[in-house]
């Protein structure tokens, strides 16, 4: 078996699921030839300036107010767009799978990996051989925007496969912690877009956390120059305040493997995450991990991953900064009145987590 996947390394959501998808593959079928091509490393000209302004759109799109109201119109209406890609012989391989929806609408005949619980409009995309959602909602809407029952895979949410196999003993050390610990965990994710409102919440969250005696894992993303910009602000704060730096553990590394790899290492220790409703989604959806979501709600995915978090009520909206700034208390009183427990408690399994190894099975097989 010969599996080309494409990917546009954009943001960290995409390219998350798809590098899970293919460590699970290589599990699965180490024979397998797979091979992985990053459209942003084209080097003919129309496709890179393509992609290149495309990443500009998605980090400049995602800092809220009216810029990024004009990037979600462009990104619902973009069902026309050709997306330029390499010269690639696809004849070459048995299964072309992507994760981007631009790509999907491309290339067409392809297994497109959705791997998000939200489906917006712009990725519910017929001329593809196979699309793979993690939720039998999903399926539900597909057949409603009249895609064939056969091109639909439910695959379960995609969860990285050491995070799988640790997922029972992690939560029952994580509701031990919450009812005994005197000291609570709190990873703080900043998006791969880096907006603005979203960074603001997380330094003065941090802040009010430690006041509380809690510690600090923040995860800086991949682009080193924008992490850097937060981890000075930060530090600038703390000396402000008289409170130590080292009591903050910082994740940051420009190779999105590695990055991913200390992410997955650290999670099963965590309590709860401040984090936007993006692929971590997943994680308090599937692995009883309680998510203090990020306000504003940026982009087309957002709005219904969060829609997801307030019904499975596992989520806590942090919507100004004011409510940042209390962050600390409002954890010890969601704690004290048992809330906490139970956001925690309403996420394990609610829906399968072996999306990962479900969805390598029907690239494979």
């Amino acid at each position: 078996m010969k599996i080309l996947t494409l990917n546009a390394e954009i943001g960290l959501g995409h390219s998350y699921y798809l590098d899970v998808f293919i460590a699970a593959c290589r599990r699965l079928s180490p024979e397998a030839e797979i091979y992985y091509y990053n459209v942003l490393q084209t080097r003919k000209f129309f496709p890179r300036m393509f992609w290149k302004l495309s990443e500009f759109l998605y980090y400049w799109g995602s800092q809220g107010g009216e810029v990024t109201k004009i990037y979600n119109k462009i990104r619902q209406s973009s069902k026309g767009i050709k997306v330029p890609v390499d010269s690639i012989n696809f004849s070459e391989y048995h299964r072309i799978v992507v994760a981007h929806p631009l790509l999907a609408k491309t290339l067409k005949n392809v297994y497109y990996l959705h791997g998000e619980v939200a489906l917006p409009r712009e990725c519910i995309i017929k001329d593809v051989q196979k699309i793979i959602v993690p939720l039998e909602s999903e399926r539900k809407l597909l057949i409603d925007n009249h895609l064939l029952p056969s091109q639909i895979i439910v695959s379960g949410l995609i969860i990285p496969l050491n995070l799988l196999e640790t997922a029972e003993q992690a939560f029952a050390l994580r509701l031990k912690r919450l009812k005994n610990a005197s000291s609570l965990k709190v990873g703080f994710f900043v998006s791969g877009a880096y907006p603005r409102a979203h960074i603001e919440k997380i330094i003065l969250g941090i802040l009010s956390i430690l006041k509380n005696g809690h510690r600090a894992f923040l995860f800086a993303g991949t682009n080193k120059k924008r992490s850097e910009k937060i981890i000075q602000k930060l530090n600038k704060y703390l000396k402000l305040q008289n409170i130590p730096s080292p009591t903050i553990v910082i994740i940051q590394n420009s190779k999105r493997a590695y990055y991913q790899s200390r992410i997955n290492e650290l999670l099963p220790a965590l309590d709860l995450m401040v984090a936007p409703a993006h692929e971590h989604t997943n994680w308090a959806l599937g692995l009883g991990l309680p998510i203090f979501c990020l306000f504003p709600m940026i982009g087309s995915y957002a709005c219904t991953n969060y829609k997801y978090l307030l019904e499975a009520q596992v989520v806590y909206p942090l919507k100004t900064n004011l409510c940042a700034r209390s962050l600390g208390s409002i954890i010890d009183n969601l704690r004290k009145d048992g809330r906490l427990i139970a956001m925690a408690k309403n996420g394990f399994n609610r829906y399968s987590i072996n999306g990962a190894l479900k969805s390598a099975e029907a690239v494979l097989y």
